[in-house]
């Protein structure tokens, strides 16, 4: 069994085109996967995408305004969770998708659009919405972070708990590609991704940086 940490940017577009290739390859492997979605927000997940964007970084009230809409975002599918995993992924790619391709602004009618594509329920969103423990949920998160010294977006860790040789884990970031996403799971499915020559994350013992 495969288990799959996704860290993104929760209104980031590079985040979007590697969950759905993601969930592409996860569907095809033939193993069980658990797939979970972390959201991350921090300076240097802002500065990339202000670069991604082509957007001036010296533009103090922009950036805070973004960094304010990825707090907020990372809460609202916190609060879209409590109604199923698959639920909240789909949220927060719709919300994605609508910031970075439709251009909507990060408001009340766009989280209402990207919930109802998702086939979630508004009055039970807005419940939990005030939910204070959506905020131990992301400092559990941050803990996930910091455990794994995960220090942008997109990154990928993830561990084969099946593996009768080796139980670490592998750590990618940044990568984009559907191939090299294939052929990683799949080594480490087969047990394939550890060897003496494959240098580990800095200060992380039990995990190895593809």
């Amino acid at each position: 069994m495969l288990e799959v940490f996704l860290f993104v940017n929760p209104i980031g577009y590079r985040c979007l085109s590697i969950e759905s290739t993601l969930r592409k390859v996860v569907a095809e492997l033939n193993t069980d996967v658990t797939f979970t979605l972390v959201p991350y927000v921090s300076v240097p997940v802002v500065n990339t995408y202000m670069t991604f964007n082509h957007l001036d970084k010296l533009n103090l009230t922009l950036r805070n305004r973004l960094t304010q809409d990825a707090y907020a975002a990372a809460l609202d599918f916190k609060a879209v969770s409590f109604q199923g995993r698959k639920k909240s992924r789909h949220f927060l790619m719709n919300l994605q998708h609508l910031i970075n391709v439709d251009r909507c602004p990060y408001d009340n009618e766009t989280v209402k659009q990207a919930l109802e594509a998702a086939n979630a329920d508004l009055d039970w969103f807005l419940e939990e919405r005030n939910n204070p423990d959506l905020k131990e949920l992301c400092a559990a998160d941050e803990a996930l972070i910091n455990e794994y010294h995960i220090t942008d977006t997109p990154t990928m860790v993830a561990f084969n708990h099946a593996s009768d040789v080796n139980q670490d884990g592998i750590v990618i970031e940044n990568c984009m590609s559907y191939v090299s996403l294939r052929q990683v799971l799949e080594r480490l499915i087969n047990d394939e991704c550890f060897n003496t020559n494959q240098p580990c994350a800095a200060n992380t013992p039990h995990l190895n940086t593809l």
